[in-house]
Order: C-alpha cells, then structure tokens, then sequence
C-alpha cells in the first residue's frame, strides 16, 4: 500500500469504529462482532480488512446496503452461511467419491444429513456446511465407497 492509502485505510478503519451499529454489537458481545467478520470476511478484525471490504463494511453497518457482506473471493455470503470455500469443498469431494454424482444426489445427502431440503448449498449454515463436508469425508475417507 502507498503511504496515501494507508492513511485511507487507517480513516475508514476509525470509521467503522464510529458507526452506531459497530458500537452496540461490540458493546454488548464482542464474540458475536468477531464471528461476524468471520463469516463474512474470513478476519477475526476490521484492521485485517482492505479498503474495499471496509467500504463495504461501513455502508452495511450504516445501513446503506441490505445486501449480503462481500468475502474475500467475492461471492456473496450472509454471516452464519456456508462460505464458498466449503460449498466448493463439498461439490469437488462429491464430484470425486460419489457413485451417482449428479446434483439431485447431493441434494438427497444433503436432506438426509441436514433434514431439510436445500435447493442450493449456499443456503446451508456455516454448522449444517461443516457436517456434510464431516460426513463425505468419514464415507469416503478411504477414497472409495457408495452413495
């Protein structure tokens, strides 16, 4: 970063710290503002961010944008969700080990392990994403098998 844009970065960082919304969820459980970035960004803190993600940060804690948060790969991810990285996950283990590899398949797995029906991945949790990933790996751990 030029010395420019570490002064920009370093403003929209104290800006973030500004917003009323960053103060009452960090006031009141600091874990929750944490998790938050997490799942929305893949950094425990908002220093770590660029200063892309921090303007899309503060507009959503402003509340000028109801979309979902931006993570670092680009695709939208609502905090709590499945990230990218475990629905790509999940869709290359079954693409590799599945006898029946189509998508109806996955969806019947994905029913049978969650109890829900799900017509795409990202509409799994973060938990419901870990336990499928679990599970394809314990029935395929050996690299072969049934599903």
């Amino acid at each position: 970063m030029t010395p420019k844009q570490k002064e920009y970065h370093e403003r929209l960082y104290k800006k973030v710290h500004m917003t009323p919304m960053y103060r009452t969820i960090y006031k009141n459980d600091r874990d929750l503002y944490e998790s938050f970035l997490v799942n929305a960004y893949g950094v425990k803190s908002s220093k770590q961010l660029s200063i892309g993600e921090l303007e899309n940060l503060i507009d959503y804690l402003n509340g000028k944008t109801k979309t979902t948060i931006q993570n670092p790969k680009g695709r939208p991810v609502a905090p709590g969700m499945a990230t990218p990285a475990q629905i790509s996950k999940i869709e290359t283990m079954w693409g590799l080990y599945a006898r029946d590899k189509t998508d109806d398949a996955l969806k019947n797995f994905v029913k049978r392990q969650t109890g829900d029906y799900h017509l795409h991945l990202k509409n799994l949790t973060r938990e419901q994403a870990t336990g499928i990933i679990l599970a394809i790996e314990k029935m395929f751990g050996s690299g072969g098998g049934a599903a």
